[in-house]
């Protein structure tokens, strides 16, 4: 839909320009504490690198892919359930998620991604 000041709500408390990360928390949190509040993006899609896109038939993510600390009530843990209301359940991460791989051929070295600090401290 095109942008049209006729659909922007009277007396904002704010607006909030991008609908990342960052903009929709925001929003989320001014909203839940009363205030009237607009989320203007510039792309046909909300989300910034947390949308997905279809192309070709393959569904693509722009950006992140896994998110850690959400296991136990961390900072980022509460921040989430404060602005989902708890309703985001999270699964844990293999032990090991993913690998970084440097270099081609017999060059090539591959590096495990880990869960625990402990892991990734032995590596």
């Amino acid at each position: 839909q095109a942008f049209s000041i006729d659909k922007v709500p009277k007396n904002l408390d704010a607006v909030i320009i991008g609908s990342g990360i960052g903009g929709l928390t925001t929003a989320a949190i001014m909203a839940k504490s009363g205030k009237t509040v607009v989320v203007l993006e510039q792309h046909d899609q909300a989300g910034g690198c947390c949308h997905t896109f279809t192309e070709k038939g393959f569904e693509f993510d722009v950006g992140i892919h896994y998110v850690g600390e959400m296991g136990s009530q961390t900072l980022n843990k509460t921040l989430c359930d404060q602005i989902t209301d708890g309703q985001l359940e999270w699964s844990a991460l293999e032990n090991d998620f993913d690998v970084v791989s440097i270099g081609y051929g017999k060059e090539n070295r591959l590096y495990p991604v880990t869960t625990g600090i402990e892991k990734w401290k032995s590596l």
